[in-house]
């Protein structure tokens, strides 16, 4: 992993942040572990083609002219549900704490989504996406698993 640095200029001082960030920031790819353990710990997982990108905006630190950002927010037309709700349009939301990795609209992700304690759906970290053409074999997996036990799609 590759470190990378923000920096800003605020009232004269400047500020650095150092953050962790993928090599290739394009290339998200799935993690090891059991897929089925990441299917039973997720709220929802779902194969997405994502439409809108938002920013999600911290009011607090925010000033006229500037904004602060503490993460994005992700709108996507649904394609295939594993786990849980059936719907049309998924939102969700990666805080940067968790991922500096930016989904591109019109692409293809497959998410393993969490819910946090106010009830949105999040992924808490890069590992909860997959490219949709580099997940092509975790979606047949998850297939056979759900294949093999129904139940775990509630």
């Amino acid at each position: 992993m590759a470190k990378q640095f923000l920096r800003l200029v605020l009232g004269g001082a400047l500020f650095t942040f150092a953050c962790s960030a993928l090599a290739n920031t394009s290339a998200v790819t799935p993690v090891s572990g059991a897929v089925s353990e990441r299917l039973n710990t997720a709220d929802a997982v779902v194969l997405l083609q994502i439409e809108q990108v938002g920013n999600l905006v911290l009011m607090g630190p925010s000033e006229p002219g500037m904004l602060v950002t503490d993460g994005r927010s992700y709108t996507g037309d649904v394609i295939k549900t594993w786990k849980g709700e059936d719907l049309d349009l998924i939102d969700f939301r990666v805080y940067f704490n968790a991922c500096v990795e930016r989904l591109n609209t019109e692409s293809q992700y497959l998410i393993f989504a969490h819910k946090s304690k106010e009830g949105f759906l999040q992924l808490n970290s890069c590992d909860d996406v997959v490219k949709h053409e580099e997940g092509e074999a975790l979606a047949s997996t998850l297939d056979g698993l759900l294949l093999a036990d129904p139940a775990k799609k509630s």
